[in-house]
Parts: C-alpha cells; sequence; structure tokens
C-alpha cells in the first residue's frame, strides 16, 4: 500500500485559462487537444455557419407567431377611389369565390392594440378581429398604414394594398368582397369575392357591426373610412410606396438586404473568434472538460 501522502497527494495547480474560459477545467488528454485544434483549424467556417443558422432559426422561431400577415392578387390594384382618398379596383373580371388576398397586419391582442391606440388613434381605423381573438394592425408607430407594421420584430415588408379597400356608399348596391377566417391561420383573414365582379370596379367591404361610423355624417352618401379620418393626403403621399406596386415591395427588400447581410457578416464574425480562443486554449493544452472526456473516451 502507498503511504497516505502519496495517496493524497495534490495534482498541480491548472495554469490560468484565456479570457472566456474562466471556470472550465483543464484537457487531461494531449491527444484530444490536437484533434480539436485541427478540427477548428480546418472547419472553423463550418463551425461558424452552423452557429449563424442556429441563430437565425431561434430568430425565426420568435418571431413567427407574431409575423405580419398579408398579400394581394394580381387581380386587383390600388388607385384613387371614387368617393374619396384611395381604394382597391379590380383589373380583371373575377369570379365569385376567388381569393383576392389576406388581409394585412400584424396579430395584437386586444390590450395591445388598445395600447397602441392611445398613442397612434389612426391605427384603430384599420384593425380587423381574428377567430383567435387577435386583431390585425397593418399601421407604424404613428397609426398610418405601412408594409412594415410596429412595434414587432423585424419581418420582411407585406403587402397592405387590401387595407385600402372602402365601404360602399349608398347606391353602391352593397358589398362584393368578404372578409373570412383563413382556415390554415387562425390570426389570419381572407378577402374573397363575394360575386362575379367586373375589371374596373371597385372594391367594397363591410367592415363589421362593431366599427366606428360616427364620423360618416349625415349625409345621402356615407363617407368612406378614409374620408371619416382626415388621412387623404397622408394615402397620397403613401401612394408612391404602397405595396399595390410591385416594384416598391422588391425596393423594400432590397433595402432590407444589406442590414440582414450586415447581421450574418457580425455572426459570422462572431463565430471565427470563438473558434480562434478554442485554438488559443488549445495551444495551451485546455479544452473544456466534456469535449475531452467524448474524444478520450472518458
Amino acid at each position: 500500500m502507498r503511504p497516505a501522502s502519496a495517496r493524497y497527494r495534490r495534482r498541480p495547480a491548472a495554469a490560468a485559462l484565456p479570457p472566456g474560459l474562466e471556470g472550465l477545467a483543464p484537457a487531461a488528454d494531449s491527444g484530444a487537444l490536437a484533434v480539436v485544434s485541427e478540427a477548428l483549424a480546418q472547419h472553423g467556417a463550418l463551425y461558424a455557419w452552423d452557429a449563424l443558422l442556429a441563430a437565425a432559426a431561434a430568430y425565426a422561431a420568435a418571431a413567427w407567431p407574431s409575423r405580419p400577415r398579408g398579400w394581394c392578387s394580381k387581380l386587383v390594384e390600388v388607385r384613387p377611389s371614387q368617393v374619396a382618398g384611395l381604394g382597391v379596383y379590380a383589373v380583371a373580371d373575377i369570379k365569385e369565390g376567388t381569393v383576392l388576398g389576406a388581409y394585412p397586419g400584424r396579430p395584437r391582442t386586444p390590450a395591445g392594440m388598445a395600447a397602441k391606440s392611445a398613442v397612434a388613434p389612426g391605427a384603430r381605423d384599420y384593425c380587423f378581429r381574428t377567430r383567435d381573438d387577435r386583431l390585425l394592425d397593418p399601421t407604424d408607430a404613428t397609426g398610418k398604414l405601412s408594409p412594415s407594421p410596429a412595434p414587432g420584430l423585424p419581418w420582411l415588408p407585406i403587402d397592405v394594398s387590401l387595407a385600402y379597400i372602402n365601404e360602399p356608399p349608398k347606391g353602391a348596391g352593397g358589398t362584393n368582397v368578404t372578409a373570412e377566417d383563413d382556415p390554415n391561420d387562425g390570426a389570419g383573414l381572407l378577402c374573397v369575392a363575394a360575386r362575379d365582379i367586373y375589371a374596373g370596379e371597385e372594391l367594397w367591404l363591410d367592415y363589421g357591426l362593431q366599427y366606428d361610423r360616427s364620423g360618416y355624417g349625415q349625409a345621402a352618401q356615407q363617407e368612406p373610412r378614409d374620408q371619416q379620418t382626415g388621412r387623404q393626403q397622408e394615402e397620397s403621399e403613401q401612394q408612391g410606396f404602397h405595396v399595390a406596386s410591385r416594384e416598391a415591395r422588391q425596393a423594400a427588400a432590397a433595402t432590407a438586404a444589406p442590414a440582414v447581410a450586415a447581421a450574418a457578416a457580425a455572426a459570422v464574425a462572431t463565430a471565427a473568434a470563438a473558434a480562434e480562443t478554442m485554438r488559443a486554449a488549445s495551444a495551451q493544452h485546455q479544452v473544456p472538460r466534456v469535449l475531452s472526456r467524448q474524444l478520450s473516451g472518458r
């Protein structure tokens, strides 16, 4: 039997770890260190892309439920309304039952929508309630229509064309579009042709029983939503970039692309820095204990 002093002899103190690796145990196998060092040297870029993809997947998972909805068929377009402001028109004959698109907006809870409306009253004029009791809000932080509804996590720009559909004035013959629940999305609404619509016709939609029409006045002809809120000038300013023009939507996406690329480059640089730190650690014969155990079989 070995003497007690030999049995209880302490190991020498480990050398100081490089920044970022404090608290990790030193490796016990120099062979494992060599494997790690070689792997990082040969496949560092691959590990960096893996880290970037993992970060992108995590962001998408967090942003997906509250992402803005909204798309529009090429069968319709936005132009000046017959009544006031802007409206939506058929550019070709449309059969009854045709889906014209999804009503635009970022889904919000009633409490969230109330909080936003308190600082941006115009936002409430565009929101529609969905079957899961959320409200689609297609406006920015000031209550103006926007392809990037705010606040919320950044997402690709949406088409807000269908938010320009007006209610029918008296004598127009009623609505020709209905808003229906999206069977595949609890927070989605589809705009569907309620009857055959001829090319050149303006689209009309009932805003629902809960919509506030107190500003419509006593005139024989109902005022559309745009005139009620006094935003004709605002809509005219937006006419140059609203997504009814596909070119504007493409330009918006192109504008967002550099920011996405910059974020990707930053993620790659971060991953590369991490790989360099690991290489520095391997040069001092130090890697995390768990990794060294896996490589050495212990």
